[in-house]
C-alpha cells in the first residue's frame, strides 16, 4: 500500500450545508509571504474544545458552531502562533484568511548549555533563555500533533522486532517476530516510576520497566521534574538537527530518563529522540544486572508537517555478562512496515501504506541498522 496526496476541492467542502442552528467558520492558512499554502495547520476553538487539522490546501472548515463570538487559534510547527476573535452568524459561514509567519531563531549564536546535573528543575524562563524555550515550545509542538492525529485519526502499525545480543564488535540476532501497536494519545508518566508493577491474565504480578512515550514528554509532570538545555547541532540525512537536552533531577532516588530531542532547522519537525535510564543501580534486585539502557527512537514524514514512528532501537548493556572485560549488549531492534488509518486524515486517499522491509536474518550481522544507535 502507498501513502497518496490528494488536493480537495474548496467547492466540494462549501457545498456541505450550514447548520441553522449554528454557523460555520472557512479558514485558510498560509505562510507569509510566500503565500504557500500550509496543510496540516492545527485550528482550535478552545472554549467549545474543537480542534482540526487544515487539508493538504491549508484549509478547513469548522460546521455547527454556536452562535456568538469565539476565538480562533491556529498553529503550526515552525510559524508563529496565531490567534484571532471570530463573529458567527447562524446559518452563515464567516471566512478567516490566516497568514502565519516563520519563527526567528538565533542558536547559531547561542553557547551550549548542556549540563550532566539537573539541581533546579522546570522549564527555562522564557526571557532570560528565550530560543531554548522556543526549541521546548517545538518539541511540544510536536508532541501536541502526533496526539491530535492518533486522536482524530486513529491508526494502527505493525514493526518487525529483532532481538539479539552484542559482544564487542561481534552481533548476532537470536529472534525476530512483529509487534502489532495501536496508536496512544494519553500520558502515563509519573516522576521516578519507570518500574511498574503488572497483573497478568493468571493473577501474577511482574515489575517492568516503562519507558514514557513522546506524549509523556511534554507532559507538566516531566517538565517540572527535568532541566532544559541546548546541545548545539549535527548534521544528519543532509539535514541540519538542533539538540534539546533534558535531564533528570537529581534529587529523584529511583530511575528516570534523561533525553535529547533533535529537531530539523529547516521544518522544525522532530527527526529522532533518545531516552537514557538513569540510576540504574536503583532498579529491582531481578534487574539489577543492567548497566544502562539507551532507546533511540526516529520519526518519519508521511505528509507535510505530519510524522509518525519509524525505527526503534534499544539497547541494553549488562553488568555481569562480558567477554574479555567487554560488557554485553541486549540489542531490541524495531523498523516500520504497515500504518493503517481507521479514518485517513484530510488529503490522504489510502487508509494505509507500507515501507520496504527490514532484511534481517537470524544469525547475520546487521552492522547498518546497529550503526546510528549503538554509542559512540
Amino acid at each position: 500500500m502507498l501513502l497518496l496526496a490528494a488536493l480537495v476541492d474548496p467547492s466540494d467542502v462549501l457545498a456541505q450545508p450550514v447548520s441553522t442552528a449554528g454557523g460555520a467558520i472557512r479558514i485558510s492558512v498560509t505562510a507569509s509571504p510566500s503565500e504557500q499554502p500550509l496543510p496540516y495547520a492545527v485550528v482550535s476553538v478552545p472554549q467549545l474544545a474543537i480542534e482540526r487539522f487544515t487539508d493538504a490546501q491549508g484549509g478547513v472548515v469548522l460546521a455547527g458552531v454556536p452562535a456568538g463570538v469565539h476565538d480562533v487559534v491556529v498553529r503550526r510547527i515552525g510559524f508563529v502562533q496565531f490567534r484571532s476573535t471570530v463573529v458567527v452568524v447562524a446559518g452563515q459561514t464567516t471566512l478567516l484568511n490566516v497568514q502565519l509567519h516563520r519563527v526567528a531563531y538565533r542558536l547559531a549564536t547561542v553557547a551550549v548549555r548542556s549540563s550532566n546535573r539537573c539541581r533546579t528543575p522546570g522549564l527555562p524562563d522564557s526571557v532570560a533563555s528565550p530560543d531554548v524555550f522556543a526549541l521546548i515550545g517545538l518539541a511540544s509542538e510536536n508532541a501536541d500533533r502526533f496526539r491530535l492525529l492518533a486522536q482524530q485519526h486513529p491508526f494502527s502499525y505493525q514493526q518487525a522486532r529483532a532481538l539479539g545480543s552484542v559482544i564487542g564488535d561481534s552481533f548476532k540476532m537470536r529472534r525476530i517476530d512483529s509487534l502489532l501497536i495501536a496508536s496512544v494519545a494519553s500520558a502515563t508518566y509519573r516522576p521516578g516510576e519507570l518500574v511498574r508493577l503488572v497483573r497478568g491474565l493468571d493473577g501474577s504480578e511482574e515489575r517492568t520497566l516503562v519507558f514514557p512515550s513522546i506524549l509523556d514528554l511534554v507532559d507538566s509532570a516531566f517538565t517540572s521534574t527535568h532541566c532544559f538545555g541546548y546541545a548545539g547541532v549535527v548534521q544528519r540525512n543532509g539535514e541540519t538537527w538542533q539538540i534539546l537536552d533534558v535531564r533528570a533531577d537529581e534529587n529523584l532516588q529511583t530511575p528516570d530518563v534523561d533525553a535529547r530531542f533533535y529537531l530539523d532547522s529547516a521544518t522544525s519537525g522532530l527527526r529522532q529522540m533518545d531516552l537514557i535510564l538513569t540510576k540504574a543501580s536503583a532498579l529491582p534486585i531481578n534487574s539489577r544486572g543492567v548497566g544502562a539502557i539507551i532507546v533511540t527512537t526516529s520519526f518519519v514524514e508521511i505528509a507535510s508537517g505530519i510524522a509518525i514512528i519509524d525505527k526503534m532501537c534499544a539497547i541494553t548493556t549488562l553488568r555481569t555478562a562480558s567477554l574479555h572485560g567487554v560488557p554485553a549488549r541486549l540489542v531490541e531492534l524495531q523498523h516500520l512496515l504497515v500504518y493503517e488509518f481507521k479514518v485517513p486524515p484530510p488529503g490522504v486517499l489510502s487508509s494505509g501504506f507500507s515501507f520496504s522491509p527490514a532484511g534481517w536474518r537470524v544469525d547475520r550481522p546487521v552492522s547498518t541498522a546497529l550503526v546510528s544507535c549503538m554509542p559512540k
